[in-house]
Order: C-alpha cells, then sequence, then structure tokens
C-alpha cells in the first residue's frame, strides 16, 4: 500500500549483499558428482535382482575410462563420471529409461566418446524416439565410422536402415544456427550451397581426431565463380577461435588448418561475403602431422630410448614439445644432439633428473634450421628426461642422438 505524500515510510538500511563469486563453471561439475553420490545409494538399495541390460547396450564403466583415454590422451580422474554412468546403467536396468537417458546426457558433457552415444541411441529407441536415436548413433559415428556397437544396433534394430546415422554428406536444412548444425565426420566430404538473396549461413560440427592431438586441415573447394566463401570457426562452448578471411575473392577457395584438443567439439559457420552465392565442397582432414613417438607431451609420458639411438620426431606446432627418457650406462657425460631437419625450426632442449627436477637447459641457436649440442652429467643406471621443445613458435622436423 502506498504512504502518504505527508508522512514518508522510515528509511529502510537494507545490508549490502556480497557478490557472488563465479561458479557457474563448475557447477555442472558438482552436480555430476551430486547425482553420482545419490546413485550409488540408488544401485546399491534398488537394484532389482536379476536385471538384465538391454540388447545392444554397453554397460562397462571399464570401457568407458578405455575409451575416455584413447579419445582424449587423458585418464579418467573424475571419479563422478563413471560413477553417474553406472546410476544410468541401473536405472536403465529398473525399467526407467527417462531417467537413464538425462544421467546419460551429463556424461555425455564430460566424456562425449562412442560408448555413451551408443547407450543413448540404444534407450531412445526403446523409448519410440527415433530421431533423437539416430542422432544419438551419429554422434558415435563421427568419432568412429566402424564403431561395432552402433552398427549392430541399426542392423538390428526395427525402423532403422544400415547407414541412416552416417555423418552427413551433403547438407541437410535447416542448418542456419548453431544449434541446428549439421554433424559431419573427419575425411568425408559434404556438398552444400549458399543460397542467394536469404543471406543463407550453413553451421556444421564435427569432434576433433583422438589422441594424440593433430592438426586439421578445413577445406572449402569452391564449387561456383561467384561465391566467395567465408568461414568463421568456434569452440564447443560458442565461442569464435578463429575469423573468417577478408580477402576472399569469388572463385577462390579456403583453407584453415588449427590443431584442436583432441576429441574437442568445433563448429564451423560459412557464408558468402557481400552476399555472394554457389555451391561449394566441405572437407575436414586429420593431418597425422605428430610424430611416431606421440603422445610425449609431458615428463609423465615421456618415451623410453637408449643411449645411441637416433630419433627421428618433430615439433608439429608452436604448442608441442617433446619429452624423453634414458637410463645412463655410466657416470660421466653423455651429449645430446638436437639436428634439425628444415629450416623452421629453433629447437630448446631441457633436462631433467630422476626426480623430475630441472637441471638445466641447452644453449640458444642462433636461428631457424640450426641444430643444438648440449652435455649433461650422468651417474650410472640413472634415470634422465630430456625435453625438446620450440623457440618464438616454429615448428619443423628434427633427429635427436644421445650419446
Amino acid at each position: 500500500m502506498a504512504s502518504s505524500p505527508t508522512t514518508p515510510l522510515p528509511r529502510r538500511h537494507r545490508k549490502r549483499r556480497r557478490r557472488a563469486p563465479r561458479y557457474h563453471l563448475i557447477i555442472p561439475v558438482i552436480l555430476l558428482a551430486a547425482v553420482a553420490g545419490m546413485g550409488w545409494f540408488w544401485v546399491s538399495h534398488r537394484r532389482p535382482s536379476g536385471a538384465k541390460d538391454l540388447r545392444g547396450y554397453v554397460s562397462s564403466s571399464d570401457v568407458l575410462a578405455q575409451e575416455f583415454g584413447h579419445y582424449t590422451g587423458r585418464k579418467l580422474k573424475n571419479r563422478a563420471v563413471p560413477e553417474a554412468f553406472n546410476y544410468a546403467t541401473a536405472m536403465m536396468r529398473s525399467g526407467d529409461y527417462a531417467g537413464a537417458v538425462s544421467q546419460l546426457d551429463a556424461v555425455a558433457k564430460e566424456a562425449p566418446v562412442p560408448l555413451v552415444f551408443n547407450d543413448l541411441g540404444v534407450l531412445y529407441a526403446r523409448l519410440g524416439d527415433r530421431g533423437r536415436a539416430v542422432n544419438a548413433f551419429r554422434e558415435a559415428l563421427s568419432r568412429d565410422g566402424s564403431y561395432r556397437p552402433v552398427r549392430e544396433n541399426m542392423e538390428r534394430l526395427k525402423g532403422f536402415t544400415a547407414n541412416e546415422a552416417d555423418p552427413v554428406t551433403k547438407e541437410i536444412e535447416p542448418n542456419g544456427t548453431l544449434l541446428s548444425a549439421n554433424l559431419i565426420a573427419l575425411g568425408r566430404s559434404v556438398e552444400a550451397d549458399i543460397a542467394s538473396d536469404i543471406g543463407d549461413v550453413d553451421w556444421y560440427r564435427f569432434a576433433a581426431p583422438a589422441a594424440p592431438r593433430d592438426i586439421v586441415s578445413i577445406e572449402i573447394n569452391n564449387q561456383s565463380q561467384t561465391l566467395a566463401p567465408g568461414l568463421n570457426i568456434y569452440d564447443g562452448a560458442g565461442a569464435l577461435i578463429q575469423a573468417a578471411k577478408a580477402d576472399v575473392l569469388p572463385g577462390q577457395s579456403v583453407t584453415v588448418r588449427l590443431p584442436p584438443a583432441p576429441n574437442a567439439t568445433l563448429h564451423l559457420e560459412v557464408f558468402g561475403e557481400g552476399h555472394t552465392s554457389g555451391r561449394y565442397v566441405l572437407a575436414v582432414r586429420a593431418l597425422r602431422a605428430f610424430d611416431a613417438y606421440e603422445p610425449n607431451d609431458d615428463i609423465f609420458s615421456a618415451t623410453k630410448i637408449n643411449i645411441g639411438q637416433t630419433v627421428e620426431a618433430n615439433i608439429m606446432d608452436g604448442e608441442d614439445t617433446d619429452y624423453y627418457s634414458f637410463v645412463s650406462p655410466r657416470t660421466g657425460e653423455v651429449s645430446i644432439d638436437v639436428q634439425n631437419r628444415g629450416m623452421t625450426l629453433v629447437p630448446g632442449v631441457a633436462t631433467y633428473s630422476a626426480d623430475m627436477r630441472n637441471t638445466g637447459f641447452g644453449p640458444d641457436v642462433e636461428g631457424p634450421g640450426e641444430s643444438l649440442h648440449h652435455t649433461l652429467k650422468v651417474e650410472k643406471n640413472a634415470t634422465y628426461f630430456v625435453q625438446v621443445w620450440s623457440k618464438v613458435g616454429t615448428a619443423g622436423d628434427y633427429t635427436l642422438t644421445i650419446r
């Protein structure tokens, strides 16, 4: 009720609220952990005896961890993820398929691997949601086109055809927003076109190659003399990571290379600069630019080599680094030789003791293409580590020999 103008209400002194810290980035993980904790109670108290898995459903959390390691190159350290996965499995066995879907959706955000998407596809099929089942199976096949559980499910399930969950090879409209992006696979070309007079934009989504980290080539092969193709690249959260080139002319093609994290999701926005239009073919390819000793990007995954062995390797890009370990056969000195096999790399060397403490750096080289020689004092039968890295963001091939 409003107060009279002549009798103002007494002024209330409100306590200033402390601004809450921004925890929105960790909330999903906390919620997943909380749900997983409730899940173990649910599993241990409500699992019916003799419960069976749906046919085609993969219920092993060990396989989940194996796939996570294969695709990301990391161990699955977040215990809440397999716990939530097991909770989903228990719900599936009890017949609560919608609840299992909800749990697996949360797991997929932390561990987007084929097994999780296969299981989602099986659950959606059981719920009669054919569209979402196909989309889930397609998520798995975009990472592994021959993933056997999905292939067997597509052959077995009624109402499905064998190849309908394959990632698209021809643009499917509508795909004019990030949320409606066409899911494509590495190494498979996609035919498409930018329509005229409607401000057409095409969105695509793909998963980066499995570990080790690689360089991908994103290619827009122009099939028209009228289209000046534009390409914006976004990360999985929709943040722009690389903008379109401004100097592309009609009829030209576009190629962009970048090194995403293993199994990361990227979005592509293709459009016509200056309202141009025309046909094009899109392809995303893994270049397999890494050497045979990857992954060895940290000291814990150092490649074991022998004294006298010559290693042919490369620094793939400015973010790459290579670790090696060796056991000294004697007390004294060993020589560390990094021979440049090109004219682009500016190499650097660092050494570490058996307890992984830094023991020094090699000398500076004069410039790209120069080789590097360093010596290290060693004790017999002790383990040592050598790191080869690049300076000023350079890349290139090299050989490493420890004598």
